[in-house]
């Protein structure tokens, strides 16, 4: 897999049954301290709500896709399960979708739950701007400084991005490879007795 779909920006969907309010929010997100920040704003905002249910779906590097949901007190399966098959539909990578629900006094039974939860994932999913986005990896290189353009040029033809930068003794530059140049870049770099760190 070379590349995945994701979202571009935060959106939301409201759905209401019974007096009880869903409040779905979609995220695009590529760590689990982004999605651990999220989830602490989203329960700081809503802190009189009655639940806030989740799932993530996260591209790890190994070519799997790690996910989780949970139900928040809610009946078994009824919250967590629906909102991630709700990103599986959607073939949805790198995103945290949450909902939040104020309870309105009147029970709405398992299939309504099931119901409610998915289809406030689906109508924040409708808002949302759909990207393709290619697959990188993150590298770390370090070489001496007289091999500095020969690196920038590498880096330059091969669509690299540098996310970090550092110049002392050694050059050292945190990097994100597109996976479909990976070897080619690697191997190039191995050339020039440059070092690749994973």
């Amino acid at each position: 897999m070379d590349e995945y779909r994701t979202i571009l920006t935060e959106t939301k969907g409201v759905f209401k049954d019974r007096k009880s309010s869903f409040y779905g929010h979609i995220f695009p997100v590529t760590n689990l301290v982004q999605i651990k920040e999220i989830l602490k704003n989203i329960k700081k905002e809503y802190h009189d709500a009655a639940h806030h249910c989740y799932a993530y779906r996260l591209f790890s590097f190994n070519q799997q896709i790690s996910e989780f949901y949970t139900d928040d007190g809610e009946p078994a399966n009824t919250a967590g399960i629906p909102i991630l098959n709700e990103l599986r539909k959607h073939d949805l990578c790198n995103v945290l979708a949450i909902v939040v629900r104020y309870y309105g006094g009147i029970k709405l039974g398992v299939p309504g739950l099931i119901y409610a939860y998915r289809e406030a994932i689906r109508l924040a999913i409708q808002e949302a701007s759909i990207i393709q986005l290619e697959v990188t990896i993150p590298l770390k290189l370090e070489f001496d400084f007289e091999k500095l353009n020969t690196v920038m040029n590498l880096i330059k033809r091969n669509s690299v991005q540098i996310v970090q930068q550092n110049y002392s003794d050694k050059c050292n530059i945190h990097i994100l490879c597109p996976k479909k140049n990976i070897d080619y870049f690697t191997n190039e770099l191995k050339q020039q007795n440059i070092s690749v760190y994973a």
